[in-house]
């Protein structure tokens, strides 16, 4: 069993990320009304799956299954948190997707946040967490082709290219 099966031995500690600007922690109860806020927004919901503003009842939900994927993996997304407003501006981690087998970095940040370097930044920290201390081999991204921000960050992690695929009811 590798990475993508379980979570590492002695994994009862949440790790913590630190970069220049963010801080990456885990979720807790108190980032509800936060979230919950950043996924009603039309913007922000845009590309992902469903396309489309989630209720309060899925973000809470969201937290659950955040919680139970660092459980069960010993990975999963993380709250980034700017170290000058010390409030919750979005996720980012790495997730697994049972329908391709892969690992994928992954990142959603509210709208007010967006085209400051902020995803790039927390994406280039999950990234090397998963190389360096989960020790993947590979580590692939989404996007659906009409998200040049998120391909942006993509190119600027220096991924490259490798095929379309169809999830979700999404071209990616």
């Amino acid at each position: 069993m590798g990475p993508r099966d379980m979570a590492p031995a002695g994994s009862t500690k949440f790790p913590r990320l630190d970069t220049p600007r963010l801080w990456m922690r885990e979720f807790g109860p108190a980032d509800l009304n936060r979230l919950a806020e950043m996924l009603s927004n039309p913007q922000v919901m845009r590309f992902m799956p469903g396309g489309r503003p989630v209720p309060r009842e899925r973000a809470a939900a969201a937290l659950h299954n955040i919680g139970r994927e660092w459980q069960e993996r010993g990975y999963g997304r993380w709250a980034v948190v700017p170290k000058v407003e010390s409030t919750l501006i979005g996720w980012c981690g790495l997730g697994h997707i049972p329908e391709l087998d892969e690992i994928e970095v992954l990142y959603l940040f509210d709208q007010p946040y967006w085209g400051r370097g902020y995803a790039t930044e927390a994406a280039r920290a999950s990234v090397r967490y998963g190389f360096e201390t989960l020790k993947l081999e590979r580590i692939i991204a989404l996007a659906v082709p009409e998200n040049i921000g998120s391909r942006r960050v993509m190119e600027k992690l220096g991924m490259t290219y490798e095929r379309a695929c169809h999830l979700w009811d999404l071209d990616l």
